[in-house]
């Protein structure tokens, strides 16, 4: 089975949505795209309502979600 890594937003982390071999190749590579907020602190997911939730550096791999393909 092949895996695809969803940001908070429901998008692939990757713009060519990279397929990961294994799950914890896929959960490797949030992991590793999370660390682009690390600079300012917070991922900004903007909800169907148009609230704007900040989800700390810390707890964005919590937000995602990893799809079996």
């Amino acid at each position: 089975m092949k895996y695809q890594a969803i940001s908070p937003d429901g998008f692939p982390i990757s713009s060519d949505g990279a397929i990961y071999p294994s799950y914890t190749k896929a959960l490797a590579a949030i992991s590793h795209w999370s660390e682009n907020y690390e600079a300012q602190g917070f991922y900004s997911q903007t909800c169907y309502n148009g609230y704007v939730r900040r989800i700390p550096v810390e707890q964005i791999v919590d937000y995602c979600d990893i799809r079996p393909i």
